[in-house]
């Protein structure tokens, strides 16, 4: 299960990329609370985390405006 959680962590929901401000290239800040992060790119993917503001990201890639990152140790496979 702890393996399916770090993999499957971090493909970020459109509502993330609208939430997140840039700090530098590849890196931004959560500014609002309750930003789901799920499984896949897309709304029909499971939410597997909720990030809190303030929460600092590093943004891997975006892809049709979905943002695959890393949070805390944990980064999507």
């Amino acid at each position: 299960m702890k393996k399916y959680i770090i993999t499957a962590l971090c493909v970020l929901a459109l509502v993330l990329a609208v939430h997140i401000a840039p700090a530098e290239a590849g890196s931004g800040t959560v500014t609002q609370d309750g930003v789901n992060v799920r499984s896949g790119p897309g709304l029909t993917y499971n939410i597997i985390n909720t990030l809190t503001k303030g929460t600092g990201v590093t943004i891997i890639e975006t892809q049709a405006g979905w943002q695959h990152i890393q949070f805390g140790s944990l980064k999507a496979g």
